[in-house]
């Protein structure tokens, strides 16, 4: 029975990940200073989604220039957090910090609503055929109880 559950579910996972990946991402794309209580801070559900360009991820980071910290939210490529931070190497005035923190995702519409990464599709796979695994070798012992 817990078998026929978990083969259920991780069909349920696939299907809906295919799903996603043919109707495309969609992301928060928003653009404010931090700290002015705004919806791409704090609100960011009242922000609208925006349909990414095959092969792009979520993207959310936080800047700083010029005394003021802006936090970002859009589709990119998958190495915007490579690119921000190579533009953050090159800041030669040591007030001005650049990039303070870049996060991608892609594994679920609005999913760049947080500043931390959310569990992406690949993990959660590794994760799931673990845990079969492990239920496959606990019931193979089971007979030496």
């Amino acid at each position: 029975m817990a078998k026929i559950l978990i083969i259920n579910f991780l069909g349920l996972v696939l299907a809906t990940q295919l799903l996603s990946t043919v109707s495309g991402l969609q992301c928060y794309d928003c653009e404010a200073k931090k700290g002015v209580n705004n919806d791409c801070e704090i609100n960011v559900q009242n922000v609208i989604l925006t349909y990414c360009p095959k092969g792009f991820v979520c993207t959310f980071y936080t800047r700083s220039f010029e005394n003021e910290t802006n936090i970002r939210r859009l589709c990119s490529p998958s190495n915007e957090c490579e690119i921000v931070s190579a533009v953050n190497s090159h800041i030669l005035n040591p007030e001005e910090k650049g990039v303070i923190h870049c996060a991608s995702c892609s594994n679920s519409d609005g999913c760049n609503t947080a500043n931390t990464f959310v569990l992406n599709f690949t993990q959660f796979s590794v994760m799931s055929i673990l845990v079969i695994a492990l239920n496959v070798l606990n019931n193979k012992l089971s007979f030496l109880y």
